[in-house]
Formats: structure tokens, sequence, C-alpha cells
């Protein structure tokens, strides 16, 4: 009685065995799949948020660097305008200013120039 017992009870688990690991199969294979294109998904997700970070710091740097530009040609320009309004006053040699005055001024007007011209370069 063991033997066909055994035999019809191995039977049927040999039927639901083939069944569940089959289906263990499809489901792990089909997880797999899943997994690796959630993956894949994910890095195309990583790799774009890295090149949009990317053009972001090279646009900042962009634009600091044209900020800069265009305060430097601010700084020259009124540095032009003060220069020639000191050129101005040198020439008047007004009878009422002081001459060690006059040589004060004329020593910032050089050391002006020299920072100017150290601008252009």
């Amino acid at each position: 009685m063991n033997g066909p017992g055994n035999a019809g009870g191995s039977g049927s688990t040999k039927n639901s065995g083939p069944n569940t690991i089959q289906q263990k199969i499809k489901l792990e294979s089909h997880l797999t799949n899943n997994l690796k294109r959630k993956i894949r998904e994910l890095q195309a997700d990583v790799s774009t948020k890295s090149n949009e970070v990317e053009a972001l710091k090279r646009h900042i740097k962009s634009t600091k660097f044209a900020e800069i530009e265009v305060e430097m040609k601010l700084y020259m320009d009124e540095c032009a305008r003060l220069r020639a309004q000191l050129e101005e006053v040198i020439r008047s040699k007004d009878t009422f200013a002081d001459p060690q005055e006059v040589r004060m001024i004329e020593e910032r007007f050089q050391q002006q120039e020299l920072v100017i011209s150290d601008l252009r370069t």
C-alpha cells in the first residue's frame, strides 16, 4: 500500500512541482526584466540630470563672467570721467590750490593710470 500511495502522492507532487517551478521561473524572469528596465530608466534619468546640472554650471559661469565684464567697463568709464575732471582741475591751476595738494593729486592720477593700464591687459 505504501508503494502505490507514494507513487500517487509523488505523481501529484510532480505535476504540481513542475508547474510551481515553471511559475517561479516565469515570475523571477518577469521580475528580473522589470528590474533591468527600471535600472535603465533610472540610469537615463541620472544621465539627463547630470547633463542639466553641467549646463546650468556653464550658464552660471558665463553669466558671472558677463556681469564682471560689464562692471569692469563701468569702472573704466568712471575712471576715465574722473581722470578728465582731474586733468581739467590740474590744467586750470586754480590760484587757490595748494601746490602740495596738486602734487598729491598728480601722484594719485599716475597711480590710477597704472591700475587702468593693468585692467586693460
